[in-house]
């Protein structure tokens, strides 16, 4: 008889998946307007431009750097944490995460785009950069949505009884 092997807790893998987002994401944003010439510290101050206003958040220095590096993490807690717990309502959203991800992803970057960015004290303003922004879209599809359905997919699915504990009852 096989010993099932001990899920991970969803806090710890959801808590690994939202900094794994969260890196990979910006990291792209460092690196493309790091190769213009951009500092990382700029970049985290102007995700703080969003509550504290442009020019407070430049003024800001490490504080206002860290406050955007906190809101950042933040969102991408949503937006990973979101997809599970869409996932475990919506089971087809854990079983197929190449339509769903993408999906989500679509879906999170038009609420970044059109309603949460808008509300800010940045107003809506954003690189104009038509690169900039195909590179943004492609990394809510391909960084934010199936990373979050894989990890929803490997959350959920045990739990719909597909895991190796009801193969192994079977076998008893």
């Amino acid at each position: 008889m096989s010993v099932p092997r001990p899920q991970p807790p969803p806090f710890a893998a959801l808590a690994l998946g939202t900094l794994g987002v969260a890196v990979a994401d910006m990291a792209l944003a460092m690196t493309y307007f790091g190769l213009k010439g951009v500092a990382p510290l700029r970049i985290l101050q102007g995700i703080a431009a969003a509550l504290l206003g442009r020019e407070t958040a430049l003024a800001g220095g490490l504080a206002s750097a860290a406050l955007g590096a906190a809101i950042h993490l933040v969102l991408a807690a949503l937006m990973v944490t979101g997809y599970w717990y869409a996932a475990r309502r919506a089971p087809w959203l854990a079983s197929r995460p190449l339509i769903g991800g993408l999906g989500w992803g679509l879906f999170t970057w038009a609420a970044m785009k059109f309603v949460l960015v808008p509300l800010t004290l940045i107003g809506g303003r954003s690189s104009s950069d038509p690169l900039w922004q195909g590179l943004h879209l492609a990394s809510h599809l391909f960084i934010v949505g199936l990373p979050s359905a894989m990890l929803a997919r490997a959350l959920v699915q045990p739990l719909d009884g597909r895991s190796s504990s009801s193969s192994s009852k079977s076998s008893s």
